[in-house]
C-alpha cells in the first residue's frame, strides 16, 4: 500500500492520459513559439544594406543651406509699402517656423517623458522633487507659449489691416495662412501631450499640497519672506490654467485681436479673404484625399484649426455645412499623428472647440471609420509591404551603382525620399490605428512591421553612405528648379517694365514683387528665401500675371 498511496482504487489511467495530452499540447506550443522566434531572429539578421550608425561618426557634414543674413537684409525694394508688408509677414512666418522646430526639439520630449520612471517604490517627497526639477522648464514653456500668442496676434492684425488696404482686397497670402495653421498645430500638440500625461496632474497636486504645508509655517522650512510664497502660488495658478489643463489652443481663439487702431472681429474684408482661403484649402484636400500622407494629414489638421478660428472670429451657424464637409474628409484621414504616441481626432477636436456647431452638423465619433480603415489596411498590409520591399530594393541597386548623369542622380535622390515617406506613413497608420482601437497586432504581421523598419533603416544608411552624391544632387535640384522659375518670371518682368500702365500702383507693386521673387531664387535655398519668395509672389495680382504671360498658377 505504501508504494501506491497516491493511486485511487478506481483509477483506470484516464487522468494520466489527460496529463500526457496537456504535456503534448505544451510541447507543440513551445515548438511553435520557438519557430516564430527563429523566424523573427532570421528577419532581424537580414538587412537590405549594412551600414554603421551615423551617430557614432567622428565627423559629420551639415548639408543644409545656410546664409548669414536676416529677412530684412533679403528684402530690398524701391517700393517702400511693398517692402514693409513683405518684411512684416516674412519675419512673422519665419519666427513661427523656428518656434515649431524649437517645440519639437526642446519642449515636446521632456513633457512626454515626465513620469515614465517607475514610482511604485518612491519615497515620500521624490515626486515633489521631480516636479520641482521640471518647474523651471514649465516656466520657460509658459513664456514660449506667451510668445507664440504674441506672434499669432501680430500676424492676424497684419492680415486684418492688409485686407482693408487698396489693392490688397483680393490677395489671399496662402503662405501666411499656412504658417498661422502651423502655429495652431504647435498649440494643439502641447494640449494633447499635457492632457495625456497622467503623471503630471497627480504630481502637480502633491507639489501644491507641499507648498500649502510650507505656507502654514514658513520659518520651519527656511522661508523668510512669506510674500514670496504668495507670488509662487500665483505662478502655480497661472501655469495650471495656461498649461497643465491643456487649453492653450482654445485660449488662442479668445486673444484680444481688436485694438483702437485695428479691427479684426467684424472685418468683412478679412472675413471674405479668410472664407476664400478655407474654401481653397478644402478643395485642395478634396482633390488629393485618395493619396493620403503625413503632409496632407497636417494640412487637414491645419484647415480644421483655421476653420475653428474663423468661426470664433465670425460666428455663424451657416458654417455647419463647411464643418460637415471637413468632417467627411476624415474617412481618408482617420487620425493625424502629431508626436510620439499622440494622435489627433477631428471629431473630439470639433466637439471641444465648436460644440454647438458640431451638434448642428451632427458630427459623430471616428471609432467606426477607424475600425473600417484598419480592417482594410490589415487585409492588404502584406501585399503593400512586399511591393515596397521590391521597390526599395530596386531603388537601392540603382542608388549604389554610381550613376554618371546628374539628372538621374537627382531622380534617384527624390525617389528614395518619396519611398521613405510612403513606408513611414504606412507604418504609422498601421501602428497607431491598432493603438487607437486597442487591438493587438497579429503574430504573422509582426515580421511585416519589422520589415518596414528594416526598409527605413536601409534607406537611411544608403543616404548616409552616399553623402557626396546627396550634396551634389541637392545642389543640382535646387539650381535647376530656381533656373526654371527665373525663366518663367523674367519675361513677365520685362513686359511689366514696358507696360503702358507701369505708373499704376498695382503694376508697380507687381514689378517690385517679381523683382524680389527673382532675386530670392539667386542664392542658397534657405528657409527664409523660400518664405520671402512665396509672400512676394502672392502680392503679384493675377491680372498682371496673365497680361505678362507668366504661366505659374498662383496658390
Amino acid at each position: 500500500m505504501a508504494d501506491h498511496w497516491d493511486t485511487s482504487a478506481f483509477e483506470d489511467g484516464s487522468s494520466r492520459l489527460v496529463g500526457e495530452q496537456h504535456v503534448d499540447k505544451m510541447k507543440d506550443f513551445v515548438e511553435t513559439y520557438r519557430s516564430e522566434l527563429e523566424a523573427l531572429d532570421d528577419l532581424l539578421d537580414r538587412s537590405l544594406a549594412s551600414g554603421g550608425d551615423d551617430q557614432w561618426d567622428p565627423i559629420g557634414v551639415d548639408l543644409g543651406a545656410y546664409e548669414q543674413v536676416t529677412v530684412s537684409d533679403l528684402i530690398q525694394s524701391p517700393s517702400l509699402s511693398f517692402s514693409k508688408v513683405t518684411k512684416a509677414l516674412a519675419t512673422l512666418c519665419e519666427e513661427i517656423s523656428l518656434m515649431k522646430t524649437s517645440a519639437e526639439t526642446k519642449f515636446y520630449p521632456p513633457l512626454v517623458m515626465f513620469g515614465e520612471l517607475a514610482t511604485d517604490g518612491a519615497l515620500e517627497g521624490d515626486i515633489q522633487i521631480q516636479l520641482g526639477r521640471l518647474f523651471p522648464f514649465l516656466v520657460e514653456l509658459s513664456q514660449f507659449v506667451d510668445r507664440l500668442y504674441a506672434v499669432i496676434t501680430n500676424l492676424v492684425q497684419q492680415l486684418a489691416v492688409l485686407a482693408t488696404l487698396n489693392g490688397y482686397e483680393s490677395v489671399t497670402f496662402t503662405t501666411v495662412w499656412k504658417y498661422l495653421s502651423v502655429a495652431f498645430q504647435v498649440l494643439i500638440t502641447f494640449d494633447l501631450v499635457l492632457s495625456s500625461n497622467d503623471s503630471l496632474p497627480d504630481s502637480w497636486g502633491k507639489f501644491k499640497r507641499m507648498v500649502q504645508t510650507i505656507r502654514k509655517d514658513p520659518t520651519k522650512f527656511g522661508v523668510q519672506e512669506e510674500d514670496s510664497l504668495w507670488q509662487f502660488d500665483k505662478l502655480m495658478l497661472k501655469l495650471k490654467g495656461s498649461l497643465i489643463d491643456g487649453y492653450t489652443f482654445q485660449y488662442s481663439l479668445t486673444l484680444p485681436f481688436d485694438t483702437d487702431s485695428v479691427r479684426v472681429r467684424g472685418n468683412n474684408n478679412l472675413k471674405a479673404i479668410f472664407a476664400k482661403t478655407l474654401k481653397t484649402r478644402y478643395e485642395d484636400l478634396e482633390k488629393k484625399k485618395y493619396q493620403p500622407n503625413q503632409m496632407l494629414a497636417n494640412n487637414y489638421l491645419g484647415t480644421c484649426a483655421l476653420f475653428t478660428f474663423y468661426h470664433s472670429l465670425f460666428p455663424d451657424l451657416k458654417d455647419a455645412k463647411l464643418l460637415k464637409n471637413l468632417w467627411q474628409l476624415n474617412t481618408n484621414f482617420p487620425f493625424v499623428h502629431l508626436y510620439a504616441n499622440h494622435t489627433w481626432d477631428s471629431c473630439l477636436f470639433f466637439a471641444q472647440t465648436v460644440p454647438r456647431l458640431a451638434r448642428e452638423a451632427k458630427v459623430k465619433s471616428l471609432a467606426s471609420k477607424q475600425k473600417d480603415f484598419l480592417a482594410s489596411l490589415v487585409a492588404g498590409f502584406e501585399s503593400v509591404v512586399t511591393s515596397y520591399y521590391l521597390r526599395v530594393s530596386r531603388w537601392m541597386i540603382h542608388f549604389e551603382s554610381n550613376p554618371e548623369v546628374l539628372r538621374k542622380k537627382s531622380h534617384l535622390l527624390l525617389t528614395g525620399l518619396n519611398l521613405a515617406q510612403a513606408v513611414s506613413d504606412l507604418l504609422n497608420q498601421f501602428l497607431y490605428l491598432h493603438l487607437a482601437q486597442q487591438q493587438a497586432i497579429r503574430s504573422n504581421q509582426i515580421p511585416l512591421v519589422l520589415k518596414c523598419l528594416t526598409l527605413l533603416k536601409g534607406i537611411r544608411a544608403a543616404y548616409h553612405r552616399r553623402g557626396t552624391l546627396v550634396a551634389e544632387a541637392m545642389t543640382e535640384i535646387t539650381r535647376r528648379f530656381a533656373h526654371n522659375l527665373q525663366k518663367l518670371l523674367t519675361p513677365g518682368l520685362q513686359k511689366l517694365g514696358n507696360s503702358a500702365d507701369k505708373g499704376k500702383s498695382s503694376v508697380s507693386r507687381a514689378q517690385a514683387a517679381v523683382e524680389l521673387a527673382i532675386r530670392m531664387l539667386d542664392g542658397p535655398p534657405t528657409r527664409a528665401r523660400a518664405i520671402v519668395f512665396r509672400i512676394a509672389y502672392h502680392q503679384i495680382p493675377s491680372s498682371a500675371l496673365v497680361n505678362a504671360g507668366v504661366g505659374i498658377q498662383q496658390k
